[in-house]
This record gives C-alpha cells, structure tokens and sequence, in this order.
C-alpha cells in the first residue's frame, strides 16, 4: 500500500475517527466549507484531492461536478472563521455560488490557457478549449 499524499495527520485523523463514532465532539480547529455550484448545467471536471498551506492553516481541497469541499484545520485559524463559527456553529457551512464566479473556476482557466497541448488535445484546443473556458 502507498502513502497517502493527502492525509490529515495523526491528531486530526484520530480526532475525525472519534467524532464519527460518536466518542468525541467535532475537533477544534477545523472549518469546513461546502460550496454548491448554482449552475444547472455542470462542467464534466474533478479535481482530486490535494492539500496546501493557506493562511496558517492546512487547506484540504477537492471539486466534484456541482460541489467543492474545502476543509481548513490548524491552530491557526483566520479570525473571520471565529466570527463565522459564533453566527452558525454548524460543523459543515454550505454556500451556494456561481462556479463561474469561483477562484476555483478562474484557476482551471488560467491552468487550460498556459498549457502546452499536443496531438489530439492540440488540435481541440484550437477550437473547442477556447469556447469552454472563455470568461464567464
């Protein structure tokens, strides 16, 4: 078996086994988000799980057709979190947006206009890429 690139750690991910079978509350220092695409025509597109750094935090990252999920954990938490979890102490918060709109959505577009296409891609590039990721 390989290692896993992603995981969570030892703390967190003993914390998050605890909390799904019951034994302990939510772990401290955790925010998840749960971004819910508004569009009703969705883009065939995944983006597989990774982690980086992001403002103090771990920030686990990952997009499924109509939903991306990002899950924050560390001790240092942005203080808007703080204000966030005192209005809705929901362990998951769910938003509704225009995946258009996202960063998310801007990156890959970003990412599919510096890439270098070859072969088949190449040829698809020069006229269908340019009509799915122009600006929204």
């Amino acid at each position: 078996e390989g290692t896993v690139q992603n995981d969570l750690g030892k703390r967190y991910q003993e914390e998050f086994r605890k909390y799904l079978i019951g034994e302990m509350e939510f772990p401290k220092n955790v925010f998840i988000s749960l971004f819910v695409s508004e569009e009703k025509d969705l883009y065939p597109i995944l983006v597989l799980p990774r982690c980086n750094r992001h403002e103090g935090v771990h920030l686990h990252h990952f997009y499924i057709p109509g939903i991306e999920i990002k899950l924050f954990i560390g001790n240092q938490q942005p203080v808007e979190f703080e204000c966030i979890r005192k209005e809705f102490p929901d362990e998951v918060l769910i938003f509704l947006e225009s995946f258009k709109k996202s960063d998310l959505w801007k990156a890959l577009v970003r990412s599919a206009r510096n890439a270098k296409y070859k072969g088949k891609l190449k040829k698809m590039s020069e006229v269908d890429l340019r009509l799915i990721i122009k600006d929204p």
